[in-house]
């Protein structure tokens, strides 16, 4: 078709869509970009160029495509996904926000989306509002084991420990395989005293090779760090199975 057709832009964009699908990417850029420079407005071509741009990490070329994409194509839903996905692995949280936000205008029963934009709230340390986006996406799928995890994050950085543990309790509920949760739901439960679910849910991880130490690490540098910060003793048995570093 090309040879017949040599400046037919559909012809280089299906081509290079061949070439994207045998994972020759290299050749697909090729034609995509032969493909918008004899039709500038191919927000598609943009799109495809952009998604081969992040595979190879080429991450200012790939938002750049994605802006062109959603420049042309405002209501390009994905086009604004990509980029804000690419704005979170850099960093750059309002950026993320602001994608997030224009894709949930465009498809607001989307789940994904607020878990999104969720996760990038909690990474700012804005757990109100991350709450509200896991909350959210739960309602519109109500087994999101990873909504379900993120949420109880947020709510122990809120202070909200029973609703964490809650939390934790459905996502055991749903993927009772996650034994790394036991230990999650375990830490919690030292934050309001509760030393016999704490040890229940401590000692079964640790039985299962669960690195209760590790996880426990992630929230506090010790647990003197952990008495300091909360106020709380812990009880030797406790403090045992956690190192008091």
């Amino acid at each position: 078709m090309i040879t017949h057709k040599p400046n037919d832009t559909e012809s280089y964009y299906n081509r290079g869509n061949a070439y994207r699908d045998e994972v020759d990417f290299d050749k697909a850029i090729s034609d995509y970009t032969k493909a918008i420079e004899l039709k500038p407005d191919h927000a598609d071509a943009y799109y495809n160029r952009g998604k081969l741009y992040a595979e190879d990490e080429a991450y200012d070329k790939a938002i750049a495509d994605f802006s062109m994409t959603t420049k042309i194509e405002p209501t390009h839903a994905d086009g604004h996904d990509y980029r804000a996905d690419l704005y979170r692995s850099r960093g750059e949280y309002d950026k993320a926000i602001a994608g997030y936000s224009v894709e949930i205008r465009l498809r607001p029963d989307y789940a994904e989306v607020y878990y999104d934009r969720g996760t990038v709230y909690a990474k700012k340390g804005e757990y109100n509002k991350a709450v509200e986006d896991f909350s959210k996406a739960l309602e519109l799928v109500s087994g999101f084991t990873e909504v379900y995890a993120k949420r109880a994050l947020a709510y122990l950085c809120l202070g909200r420990f029973a609703s964490a543990i809650q939390d934790y309790d459905k996502v055991l509920k749903l993927e009772p395989k996650f034994t790394e949760f036991y230990a999650a739901r375990g830490i919690i439960s030292i934050h309001i005293e509760d030393w016999e679910s704490a040890k229940l849910d401590l000692t079964f991880a640790r039985n299962l090779r669960v690195n209760i130490v590790k996880i426990f690490h992630k929230l506090y540098k010790s647990v003197t760090d952990f008495e300091q910060r909360n106020g709380i003793q812990l009880p030797t048995d406790i403090v045992a199975m956690l190192g008091r570093q």
